[in-house]
């Protein structure tokens, strides 16, 4: 995601649309496809955060936990899941 829309310039929301039309598709498996799909949808609402910042909070939350630890002051952004300071 990071090349798509950094180097490339492809806006979030785009981006996200054209990987979760791929993810979407009948012969695309992926062990974690559910939370990718889930990230797809809540990255491009989060400028600040990136993708793999997104993707470990949504991970969090579909692993029943509730917190998660990180220096990074905007992980404490997604519902549900509480940033504690290491």
């Amino acid at each position: 995601m990071f090349v798509l829309n950094q180097i490339y310039d492809i806006p979030r929301a785009d981006a996200a649309h054209q990987i979760t039309v791929l993810l979407s598709l009948q012969g695309i498996v992926a062990a974690t496809k559910a939370e990718l799909l889930v990230t797809l949808d809540y990255w491009p609402r989060q400028s600040p955060l990136s993708f793999a910042d997104c993707y470990h909070l949504v991970t969090t939350k579909s692993l029943g936990l509730d917190a998660i630890y990180s220096f990074d002051k905007k992980m404490g952004r997604y519902p549900g899941v509480e940033r504690i300071e290491p």
